[in-house]
């Protein structure tokens, strides 16, 4: 009868969505984090927290890297944020209690640009060889966004934290 061949059908339907439910959520739970990796990456840093951004930053080819962060606000030092550039060194002694303003290859300044906009910092360093690590920081009481940019190198995130320039924000 027609009765019995739609309910079959619906029951079969029924059985094969329940059935593959958990395995469609077990993948979509299973799958890892995309790996970010762009020379211009934005996001934003909560206040209030004394926050770190830690990213991988890679050279394309040794010699000069420059490193950009224009923020969200005016005076960026004065302003409690900023970012630094760790060698493999300097990261090894600040993850081992080392002051990491005092354990950096190079470190956000708004002076580095001869009369550049306020809200920008920059720092240059010679490329050796190696990984290096960005950490960005954020002392002050709010969030703050801000955009990294990088000339010789890419920015690599693997855990979530910035997103390439020109991609929604999810």
């Amino acid at each position: 009868s027609k009765w019995h061949k739609f309910l079959t059908a619906a029951l079969l339907t029924a059985l094969l969505v329940t059935a593959l439910a958990p395995v469609v959520l077990a993948a979509e739970q299973a799958a890892p984090a995309a790996q970010v990796r762009a020379s211009e990456v934005s996001g934003t840093i909560p206040g209030g927290q004394f926050a770190k951004i830690w990213l991988g930053l890679v050279p394309n080819q040794p010699g000069t890297v420059t490193v950009t962060a224009r923020w969200d606000r005016s005076n960026p030092e004065r302003n409690g944020v900023g970012f630094y550039v760790l060698t493999e060194a300097n990261l090894s002694a600040v993850i081992n209690g080392a002051r990491i303003d005092l354990n950096n290859v190079a470190m956000g300044d708004t002076n580095f640009f001869p009369r550049g906009e306020d809200n920008v910092q920059g720092a240059a360093f010679r490329a050796t060889g190696g990984s290096y690590t960005i950490v960005v920081y954020n002392d002050s009481a709010t969030d703050a966004n801000f955009t990294l940019s990088v000339d010789n190198g890419v920015f690599v995130d693997e855990s979530n934290q910035v997103r390439p320039v020109g991609v929604a924000a999810e």
